[in-house]
């Protein structure tokens, strides 16, 4: 974002300038009690393993909805995120209790290619998450 300030010398002639500045965003940290509230609120596996990968993770809700199954490490308890901001590739950890979720999950819906699948014609898919679909998500 820049910003456009006007300024005026001891002799009277005005000039303009462009300034840049950043846009500060307060964040809301949540109490643990509040994230456990959040996660227990999940109506389903599904979800409830998305939100424990999101929040554990650090991870972005794009880098989430493009997480294959191959991305998780459990011998080396990494998650392989890739493409995530910048397009840049990363690894971030994979806390034991996390890992039981997505393997239930996983036990539950078996997905092939992506670890959470999108829908075509509101029917389960081996496709990643749509807009639509992440529209629902949030």
């Amino acid at each position: 974002m820049s910003k456009i300030s006007r300024s005026t010398s001891a002799d009277g002639r005005t000039s303009w300038a462009r300034t840049r500045f950043a846009i500060t965003k307060c964040i809301t940290v949540l109490s643990q009690e509040e994230v456990q509230r959040l996660i227990e609120s999940a109506s389903n596996l599904f979800h409830r393993a998305m939100l424990m990968t999101l929040y554990s993770t650090g991870m972005r809700r794009a880098e989430a909805c493009r997480l294959k199954v191959s991305d998780i490490d459990s011998e080396r308890m990494i998650i392989h995120i890739r493409k995530g901001k910048g397009g840049r590739d990363r690894d971030v950890p994979l806390s034991p209790k996390l890992l039981e979720t997505p393997r239930e999950h996983w036990r539950w819906m078996k997905p092939k290619t992506w670890l959470f699948p999108g829908t075509v014609k509101n029917w389960r898919a081996d496709v990643p998450l749509s807009e639509v679909d992440r529209r629902r998500l949030s």
